[in-house]
């Protein structure tokens, strides 16, 4: 019943029956399929378990391969997080007798109501058109051992597990179509009620009102006791439950370049550049950027890939082969150009290619596969055997087998293209030559540019090298020194807080920190805030400061930046949150405050009978707004729902008493209401409520299953 609470009250007076409760969660893993028992097996201790089904460590780091994240504790929080959702749909599937049939199968890989991943991995790029013959032909091939044994075991297996992907991912992709259905099935709204949520949701309203801005109401007028603010998270208990998490302060010893530092990368900029300035050989070149860590890429840039100042692209573009630019100061760096070479660009490349599907982390496989496509290269460069011949028998492309591999013209930011593929065919490729090249979609591919088209516009191949103007080891490890030391004389948050200010150090601090969280604001997104969070959470006691400085690494550059000495200041267990934590009591003070604020206006403006007497008690002044409504409450450039409510219950002509908003307080006045326009289409109104509708409930639903499940969590053991 406390579910169905909730959807009340998401949808207030909107009757919405539920045919079907047990549903949700289409956030499933695209290799979970038949059978649905992937999160179980695999050795040694679970990473954790959801209603008493393990989790293993191999269904964890291949989810958290799928979660691919700079941040290694980033990917691991999503793959948890998927796991978890997709235990708890399983659940349900099961119990609701959820399934797809083999005939479903054969109907969604060759039938005419074909699969959305078989249409957009195999259909035409041209036409969107699929050979469903080849599919059935590749599909009985996998059935006859004689085919079979034609190909080594390394190629069986990898042409088994590229098929077998695809076969749990359309397996998935049914599964949440038939979710899908239920979900819409399950959610109703009669005619007459969705008639009268368009109306209410398309009238608008003009007013004139007066905005209050809350500190015109001075923190002495209003005050607030602890007890108010607990009862507040009481009354308002869905929005403050917290699990287990923690807060602290933190100095920042910040790591800059010294002058000495900064003379001595500008002399050995200037004795590079002297150096590949007089260079007149490529190969000379070559060896000159790649001794001094730069890049002589094979992309051909315009001016449009370039950022910097107008006038020295000018001066670049303008030159000739040879020409060197620099040392010239550029996002933080010293940075010397040298023109390699230039050539007028390509908007787009066509060509061919055989696709080859390999797990290139099997190694003695992908050397196999790597023979295989070096021997067809050689066969087609000696013109001993078609191309076409060699792509019908050997591409696993379902879209291009049947047109010779053609792959049509693709341009630079095509998503099929990527760096190796689109890039490489456009500036670096010959017209009519062999090459290997990595496949976007996993494996190796033969391909052969079969034309272009040119756009007239220039293209320099650059060699480049940057020099970050960076902090020497030198520099770094003296703030080093002075972080530790200060950490040595200061172990409590009190005594760190009151040297820092002595010694001008700057205070950060972050609240509800989870344990396995790797945030915090003031130091980003990295694996040391997640060190640093773990730390507050399972090791630090109250008040303590940590036993050492932890380095924050620059994003851009291997270099620590700042080292940081965080000190935890309060601990707070799994349950409903207190004003104990400083962003939860700042949270829930704004929000009594400006409850209460209201209320003195409404009793300072009590016996004044028009706008303008309200606006000059509080030196304002009186505004215009039109065509206000439920869907664009934006008053004085505030999102205000509120006011949008008050605005449909007042009458035209009335002044409303004091609406306490998001960013305000408001005095309004009704000056015309405009009814909504005929509505175009009963049904259609209904389905779109009902679509708003099933959003609502999968959100909610999911969430019941979370907190009603039993959750083990191991991770901590298995990633201390």
């Amino acid at each position: 019943m406390a579910l169905l609470g909730k959807i009340r009250n998401q949808f207030g007076w909107l009757m919405i029956v539920l045919v079907v409760l047990g549903l949700g969660g289409f956030l499933v893993m695209d290799f979970m399929g038949p059978g649905r028992g992937g999160n179980s097996g695999g050795a040694g201790s679970p990473v954790g378990k959801i209603n008493g089904k393990k989790i293993s460590l191999q269904a964890m780091e291949e989810a958290t391969a799928e979660n691919k994240s700079t941040v290694s504790e980033e990917s691991r929080a999503a793959a948890w997080e998927q796991l978890v959702i997709n235990a708890l749909v399983d659940e349900q599937v099961e119990a609701l007798g959820i399934s797809v049939s083999q005939a479903e199968m054969g109907e969604l890989f060759v039938g005419r109501n074909m699969s959305y991943t078989l249409m957009r991995r195999f259909g035409d790029p041209q036409t969107g058109q699929v050979d469903r013959n080849a599919i059935r032909a590749e599909l009985a091939r996998l059935d006859n051992p004689d085919e079979m044994s034609k190909m080594s075991p390394e190629q069986q297996k990898q042409t088994v597990e590229f098929w077998d992907n695809i076969k749990k991912t359309v397996y998935r992709e049914r599964l949440t179509g038939k979710y899908t259905t239920l979900l819409r099935q399950a959610v109703y709204t009669p005619s007459w009620m969705a008639g009268a949520d368009y109306n209410q949701q398309n009238q608008t309203f003009d007013l004139s009102f007066v905005v209050i801005p809350f500190t015109a109401i001075g923190n002495d007028k209003v005050s607030v006791s602890e007890e108010e603010l607990t009862t507040y998270i009481k009354e308002n208990s869905g929005k403050f439950e917290r699990e287990a998490n923690a807060s602290i302060e933190f100095a920042i010893f910040n790591i800059l370049p010294s002058a000495a530092d900064t003379a001595l990368l500008t002399t050995k900029a200037n004795s590079i550049f002297a150096e590949i300035n007089s260079s007149t050989t490529t190969a000379n070149d070559s060896a000159l950027f790649t001794r001094e860590d730069g890049k002589m890429p094979y992309i051909y840039m315009s001016k449009d890939d370039m950022d910097e100042a107008a006038d020295l692209k000018d001066s670049i573009f303008a030159a000739g082969k040879g020409k060197t630019f620099g040392p010239y100061i550029h996002n933080n760096s010293y940075k010397i150009v040298k023109i390699m070479d230039s050539k007028e660009l390509a908007d787009s490349v066509r060509y061919r290619r055989i696709f080859y599907p390999v797990n290139n982390q099997d190694q003695a496989a992908a050397q196999t596969a790597y023979k295989l496509m070096d021997s067809l290269k050689a066969v087609i460069l000696e013109n001993k055997v078609p191309f076409d011949t060699l792509v019908r028998q050997y591409s696993s492309d379902m879209a291009s087998k049947a047109i010779g591999g053609d792959m049509g013209y693709i341009g630079r930011d095509q998503p099929e293209g990527g760096i190796g593929i689109d890039e490489y065919l456009l500036f670096e490729a010959k017209q009519d030559s062999v090459y290997i090249l990595n496949a976007p979609e996993g494996g190796l591919q033969i391909v052969q540019v079969t034309g272009y088209k040119l756009n007239g516009k220039k293209g320099l191949r650059l060699g480049v090298l940057e020099m970050p103007i960076i902090p020497s080891k030198q520099t770094i490890d003296s703030v080093s020194a002075i972080a530790y030391n200060f950490l040595s004389k200061n172990r409590t948050v009190e005594a760190l807080r009151t040297a820092a200010k002595e010694a001008g150090v700057p205070v950060g601090n972050a609240n509800g920190l989870e344990v396995h969280g790797f945030n915090i604001p003031a130091l980003g997104k990295n694996s040391t805030s997640a060190e640093i969070i773990k730390w507050a959470n399972k090791e630090a006691k109250p008040s303590e400061v940590a036993k050492m400085a932890y380095a924050i690494d620059d994003e851009q550059f291997s270099y620590a930046r700042q080292f940081v000495v965080p000190a935890l200041v309060s601990k707070a267990p799994k349950g409903l949150a207190t004003i104990a934590d400083p962003l939860v009591k700042g949270e829930v003070e704004r929000a009594v405050l400006a409850k209460k604020k209201a209320a003195v206006v409404k009793a300072a403006i009590a016996g004044l009978t028009s706008l303008d007497a309200i606006a000059a008690q509080y030196s304002s002044k009186v505004e215009m707004a039109s065509a206000i409504s439920y869907a664009t409450p934006f008053i004085a450039g505030n999102n205000e729902p509120k006011v949008a409510a008050v605005a449909d219950i007042l009458a035209v002509g009335s002044i409303s008493a004091p609406i306490s908003g998001r960013e305000a307080i408001y005095v309004i006045t009704v000056t015309a209401k405009q009814p909504a326009p005929a509505m175009p289409s009963a049904q259609m109104a209904s389905t779109q409520i009902s679509q708003r509708a099933s959003q609502a409930i999968l959100s909610l639903v999911i969430d019941a299953f979370k907190k009603n499940a039993k959750i083990e969590d191991n991770r901590d053991a298995i990633y201390n």
